[in-house]
């Protein structure tokens, strides 16, 4: 599928002449409409094209403006606490850049850097406090359409679920609990800086984080069938990770309990090198067979996340 979507839903514009915002919420193929959150967004207009005026340009529409998302009309507008709405008029013969992105309290680059905005993201060390990262762009637009503009949010992070594969063919596992722990030193990147233009790659950069444990609550004991694979949809975001020959890009330890096989509850270590895409969803699989057990990181596609962000308890 493309990477540029335009918006499914037509709605109403209340005001003419003004900027408005609506949006929906996709990787690079799945859509869904109406993110629901206020977002902030940089703007750029100039009389060429983006790619002539991007060395120059700087944002003299909007800079990190928080955009307030207005139920039920999903119009969104830029909002003031002090003054009120302050909407923007499009200005005639301008051609408009518009960059996206949430959350809001992201560290964006400044109002006088020239060209593309940027944000820096660190990985919390807590995975309580861990939100979603998204971003949306729009080039060369003007109002002689419409006066709304189009964002497509798309995902920048990474998601990681939990796999099991029981290939015993006689016996089934009773899982009783999993607790990973990403150990300090072993992720690779732990801090990014991130392009707001999605079709540049971030750039990645790391040092000495301890993310985890991560803990997969089990309101009732997991049976997995002989021959059988389970997935466990709790969802874990964090930078991708990328690297050359055999580096080791993820590391750490599963702690886990289960009946059926001899029982151990002795840490596991795993120590997994593959790259990691913004925006897909991966598993790390955990495969029983005779008595051994092995870790590995899988690609199943897009992440597809229908609140937006993800929040642990």
């Amino acid at each position: 599928a493309s990477d540029v979507v335009s918006p499914e839903v037509e709605i109403e514009i209340p005001t003419e002449g003004y900027i408005h915002f609506n949006t929906q919420v996709g990787t690079r193929g799945a859509l869904i409409t109406d993110m629901k959150r206020d977002f902030a967004v940089t703007a750029f207009n100039y009389d060429v094209d983006w790619n002539t005026a991007v060395a120059t340009a700087q944002p003299v529409v909007l800079h990190n403006q928080q955009i307030k998302w207005s139920d039920p009309i999903h119009i969104y507008d830029v909002d003031n606490a002090t003054t009120g709405n302050q909407l923007k008029t499009w200005e005639d013969g301008k051609k408009y850049t518009f960059f996206a992105h949430y959350p809001t309290t992201l560290s964006l680059s400044s109002s006088t850097t020239y060209g593309t905005p940027y944000i820096t993201y660190s990985l919390p060390t807590d995975v309580a406090n861990m939100v979603d990262v998204m971003t949306a762009s729009v080039f060369d637009t003007d109002n002689s359409l419409s006066n709304t503009v189009g964002l497509t949010f798309k995902h920048r992070l990474t998601a990681l679920g939990v796999q099991i594969r029981n290939l015993n063919r006689d016996t089934s596992i009773e899982l009783d609990k999993l607790n990973i722990t990403f150990t300090e030193n072993t992720l690779k990147y732990n801090q990014a800086t991130i392009s707001l233009d999605e079709s540049i790659a971030m750039t990645r950069t790391g040092s000495s984080v301890s993310q985890g444990p991560y803990s997969i609550i089990l309101s009732e004991p997991v049976i997995i069938s002989a021959m059988e694979t389970v997935s466990l949809e709790n969802a874990l975001i964090f930078i991708p990770q990328e690297g050359t020959g055999n580096s080791d890009y993820l590391q750490g330890n599963i702690t886990y309990s289960y009946s059926s096989i001899e029982s151990d509850e002795d840490p596991k270590a795993f120590n997994v090198g593959r790259d990691m895409k913004a925006g897909r969803k991966y598993y790390l699989q955990m495969t029983f067979s005779a008595g051994a057990i092995t870790i590995a990181i899988i690609e199943s596609g897009e992440w597809t996340d229908k609140d937006v962000d993800i929040e642990f308890e």
